[in-house]
């Protein structure tokens, strides 16, 4: 069964005229790690030192891609770009669990290091040529 993600825009929140076909994967897996990988970028975009989890949230429910999974026979949320949005931030904006108290010996926070998108993008909606891969072995989760 083809899993097709489609990316609607959260500023222009129910306006179908912005939201555009990413592509179609073979497998649910596939069509979730894509769909991931948007979020993952949308969030790097947005994010900035000191920010919190609350802040990148919001930033990204109201600016973000909001990429979604449909197919045929399938009923139901297939893939929630908020949940995990909201589960990528509190990760990004986790104080360093390296330290004792979390902290840096200036006394300020330091977002979790290990967040690293991965930058994709499709044809159809940025126009810039690039195919996602869409390969087995491509996902990465």
């Amino acid at each position: 069964m083809p899993f097709q993600v489609i990316v609607a825009d959260n500023f222009h929140y129910m306006d179908e005229s912005e939201s555009c076909e990413y592509g179609t994967f073979d497998t649910l897996e596939l069509a979730v790690a894509a769909a991931r990988r948007i979020v993952d970028e949308c969030l790097a975009a947005a994010y900035t030192s000191g920010m919190s989890a609350a802040e990148l949230f919001q930033r990204y429910v109201a600016f973000g891609k909001d990429p979604y999974i449909v197919a045929p026979g399938a009923s139901g949320v297939l893939f929630s770009a908020w949940d995990y949005a909201r589960e990528r931030c509190a990760l990004m904006c986790a104080p360093d669990t390296a330290g004792a108290s979390g902290q840096e010996q200036n006394g300020t926070a330091t977002p979790h290091r290990s967040f690293q998108p991965a930058s994709l993008s499709s044809p159809r909606c940025a126009g810039n040529g690039d195919e996602p891969d869409r390969s087995e072995g491509s996902g990465d989760g």
